[in-house]
């Protein structure tokens, strides 16, 4: 259902047909707790690489905002390796996950390239959760679909998994 949610929301940005967001890894459930205290206020930002438009990591971070139904969040540019919980942004395609949080690899986008994002909840060098955005068609901050698109990124991120209605040993 969150998928759906995610691209009704980039419909209305306009850019449904081509943003796509791959949760890797949510919030395990036993840790959700995380998913409160990395929203409201002004939470770290780690940002490697650079989007198509060539936008500087101060610019990434402040057009980047929380999303929607969650505590209003915005994002303060955090310095490598400063641990605690923060986000990682990884321009151009990086893989995301707990090298991320311990040795990220973003690089910068050719112009005219699709934008590509792997952000990466970590706490200290640990990973919590894991999301991927390609959005053919955004250039990054100076683009009108950007907010949206980052919005159903971090949403994807931010959520914690829900727990199984079924567990196996109920039969």
């Amino acid at each position: 259902m969150r998928p759906a949610l995610a691209l009704a929301a980039l419909a209305l940005a306009g850019c449904a047909d081509s943003v796509r967001v791959f949760n890797a890894s949510p919030i395990p459930q036993h840790r959700a707790d995380i998913s409160r205290a990395a929203t409201g206020g002004i939470q770290a930002l780690e940002v490697h690489g650079a989007p198509p438009d060539g936008a500087a990591p101060e610019a990434v971070a402040a057009a980047t905002t929380g999303p929607a139904g969650f505590r209003p969040t915005r994002y303060a540019l955090a310095a490598p390796g400063e641990g605690g919980l923060r986000t990682v942004f990884e321009f151009g395609g990086a893989a995301g996950g707990q090298a991320s949080c311990r040795a990220p690899r973003g690089s910068a986008q050719a112009p005219g390239a699709d934008m590509q994002i792997a952000a990466t909840l970590c706490q200290g060098s640990g990973d919590v959760s894991t999301a991927t955005l390609r959005a053919p068609g955004v250039a990054g901050p100076s683009s009108p679909g950007y907010e949206a698109a980052v919005r159903a990124l971090l949403r994807e991120l931010l959520t914690p998994e829900r727990p199984q209605m079924f567990p196996r040993f109920l039969r």
